[in-house]
């Protein structure tokens, strides 16, 4: 098991007993490239073009 899933399985037994969450220190690659697509940059969308499979 990895360090931040370590962490963040301790931080979710945490926040069963009543702790509030706290907000990640360090944001991997592949989370940044998520939360920028379910932003929905439209402007990056529009430059692509239609999507070339049926969506």
């Amino acid at each position: 098991m990895s360090h931040l899933l370590k962490r963040r399985f301790i931080e979710q037994i945490k926040v069963m007993f009543g702790s509030e969450p706290t907000k990640p220190k360090e944001i991997s690659p592949a989370a940044q490239k998520i939360h920028f697509y379910k932003k929905g940059n439209r402007d990056l969308i529009a430059e692509k073009g239609p999507c070339p499979r049926p969506c």
